[in-house]
This record gives C-alpha cells, structure tokens and sequence, in this order.
C-alpha cells in the first residue's frame, strides 16, 4: 500500500515529537521535584537559623510543652546521638482536616537548651508542591499537544504550497506522450531543487524525442527497404518455379526457398509490428466489439480450421464493449486462433467464449503444460513445430500490456490448453 510523501513527512514530525513529548514530561517532572524539594529544604534552613537565633536564647526547658502543643510544624524532640548535623527526610503525616496522608520534607538539627542537648525538628508540606508540578505538566502537556496539532496543520497547509510545483511537474509528465509533437510545459519555480529537476526533465524528454524520432524513421525506412527486397526475391522465385524446364530435385529445392522467404516476410511484418507497438504508433483508440472481431476472424481462418480438421465451438455469453485500437485487437484475436489453430492436433477443438469482460480461448494439442515463463517471449515457440515463428504471442501480450489489460495461461488435466484475456 502506497503512501503520500506529504502524508510521511507529516507522520514522521509527529512520531518524532510524540517522542520529543515522552523523553521531555519525565525530564520535565523530576527537574521540578527537584528544585521544589531544594526550595523546601532552603526554607526549613531558614526556619532552623531564625529559631536559633532569634527563639533558642530565650527559649527553656520548662517551655517545650508549650511549644510543641501550639506548633505542627516546628517542635523540639529529645537528643538523638546520632543527629550532629541538620539532616533532611521524607516523611507522610495524617491530615486531620482530609483525613489523608500527606507528604513532607523534614528537618532535624541538634540544638542546646539549658546546657541540655535536643532536637530542632520542622517539616515543610510537599502537598501543594505537587499539585503545583501536576498543574505545570497538565499546561506543557496541553501546549505540547496544541502545538502537535498545530505543527500538523501547518505543516499539511504550507508543506502542500511548498511541493506543488512538484506535483504539477508529476501530473504534466503522467498526461506527456513522447510521439505527440508539443512541447513539455514545466512550472516555473523559484526552488533551486524544482528548477534542477524541471532542467533534468526538459533534457531527458529532449534526448528521449530525439531517440524516438530516429526509431520511428528506422522502422519506416526498414519496413520499406526490407519488404521491397524480399518482394523483388519473392516475384523471381515464382517466375522460377513456374519455369517448364526444372527437374523435380531443382522444383523441391525452390519451393524450400520459397517456403523459407515467405516465413521470413512474416517474421520481418511480426518484427516490425512489435517495434510499432512498442513505439506506441497504433495510439488511436475507440469503443470496439471484440464479439464483431471474433467472427471476421473465425471467418477468416475457418479454411486453415478445416485442413487441420479442427473444430472450433463458440459461446458468445454477451456482447462486449472495450475502449482499444481496433486494428491491434483484430491481431491479437487472429493471433490467438491462429495459435490455437495451428498448435492443435488432427480432430482437435477450439473453444471460444465471451463474457464479462474476459475473452477465454481453449485449444487441444501438447499433451503437456507450455512453459509459463517463457510462453510470451519473443521466439518462444514448440521446438518440435515447423511452422510459426515464435512472434505470435509476444504480440498477443504487447498488445494487452499496451492496453492495460491481463492474459493468462493455464494447462488443464483434460489435455487442454487455455487462454484468458481480461479486458480491464
């Protein structure tokens, strides 16, 4: 499944700042933790250097009762041995009002009352610290995902301007047929790429229109300088033949060359009729009825059916309609019978059938399957024919390609050989 370049290109930013999106919140939420939790513990330091000294030299034993009844937050503990420094902690605390444990950071530092050795302890709540990093990731998290939609509008709209002169260069050459004589009309562009490309394809479609020209005046000049040699070669081999005074052995040798000149008429008309359709010469196409074609050319070939004893059934299902050139689908169709014809064997059948779009076209013959891979190449024929020159098919299959249609072949069990061009 084919894909848009503007499609990927879009998808690409937006898998790429999804990622951007995933890397950065985690990064975003603990930078933030941490400068909340050292702004907490610079507070209670403040706490701890304003109680020394400011409360601790007036401060007694007898008042630590008191202050520890009308303070959450700040209290004084009994000395423990192990605390010689401030010491920072984590710690969670019943909120009466919520009912809910809240989180703290914590501080103990030794102090000195009355010569007596105690613990400052304070806490600072984190509960809002949190709330406040979850509101601060929500807004990043909502800018992050309003500027990924906007960068996809953006994108789509101002992506779309910047490739249009590539998608007309693209439409233009899709429309260009190199036989007709018009000139190729790129857009012009202020791009340095566009315009390298637009030079690259004038150049190209030049050079191919010069190299078309000169293949289209050699298949002329050959159709004509071959075909009237062979002509003149044909005309005195009559005249020969028909000459009174030639022994039997000299008659058998002439009609050998006979037989072999006029084979190498048709391989020369077959050549050439694959170098015109390869050439797209035949380009004028129309509404045909390819059931109408089928009887002119059964009609045609009913003589060759009749000496190979052949019997040829037809089954026209409906009649059929196909937008092609109507001389290169008379070929293909003769082609076809012509095949099924002479490949087939002495009380053999042909079957022909059309309908839905399909011509089916059967034949009795070699009791074994043709080579499928092989089967539409040029001079691919059974080496044990004498007769044909291999081309027959290959034009068959220039034809449908050249047309967009489809043929296949097929090898049955009942020693029956088929054939099936679908017309769409």
């Amino acid at each position: 499944m084919t894909k848009k370049l503007l499609d990927k290109t879009i998808r690409l930013y937006l898998v790429f700042s999804a990622a951007v999106l995933l890397f950065t919140v985690p990064v975003f939420y603990g930078i933030l933790k941490t400068l909340h939790l050292e702004e907490a513990e610079e507070m209670l330091m403040l706490r701890l250097q304003e109680f020394r000294e400011q409360t601790l030299p007036t401060f007694h034993t007898a008042d630590i009762i008191v202050w520890n009844k009308w303070n959450q937050d700040v209290k004084i503990l009994a000395s423990e041995p192990h605390i010689t420094l401030p010491n920072f902690g984590n710690a969670e605390y019943l909120d009466v009002v919520e009912k809910d444990m809240e989180p703290f950071r914590t501080i103990k530092a030794p102090v000195v009352i009355d010569g007596m050795p105690f613990v400052y302890f304070a806490r600072s709540s984190l509960l809002q610290t949190d709330d406040l990093i979850g509101s601060i990731l929500l807004v990043y998290g909502t800018a992050i995902l309003l500027l990924l939609i906007g960068l996809a509008l953006f994108t789509r709209t101002y992506s779309r301007k910047l490739w249009e002169p590539f998608y007309l260069q693209l439409a233009r050459l899709e429309s260009y047929q190199i036989d007709k004589t018009g000139p190729l009309f790129l857009p012009e562009t202020n791009t340095e790429e566009f315009q390298r490309l637009n030079k690259a394809i004038e150049q190209l479609v030049t050079t191919n229109k010069a190299i078309f020209k000169s293949q289209q005046e050699f298949i002329e000049n050959a159709a004509h300088e071959l075909q009237t040699p062979l002509a003149v070669i044909q005309t005195k081999m009559d005249n020969l033949i028909q000459t009174e005074t030639l022994t039997g052995t000299t008659a058998a040798s002439l009609t050998a060359i006979y037989d072999t000149l006029e084979r190498m008429k048709h391989i020369n008309q077959n050549l050439l009729l694959l170098s015109r359709i390869g050439c797209n010469t035949f380009s004028d196409k129309a509404q045909a009825r390819p059931d109408l074609t089928l009887s002119e050319q059964a009609d045609f070939l009913a003589e060759q059916a009749i000496a190979n004893k052949v019997d040829v059934r037809y089954n026209i299902i409906e009649q059929t309609e196909v937008f092609a050139n109507p001389y290169l689908l008379e070929v293909m169709i003769r082609n076809l019978l012509t095949n099924a014809i002479r490949y087939n064997k002495h009380g053999g059948v042909v079957r022909i059938s059309l309908g839905n779009k399909a011509l089916h076209i059967s034949n009795t013959g070699k009791e074994e399957k043709l080579d499928e891979q092989r089967i539409f190449d040029r001079f691919a024929k059974d080496s044990t024919s004498i007769s044909g020159n291999g081309l027959g098919l290959a034009i068959v299959k220039q034809i449908v390609d050249r047309h967009g249609w489809s043929i296949a072949y097929s090898y049955e069990n009942d020693k029956t050989h088929h054939f099936v061009v679908h017309f769409q």
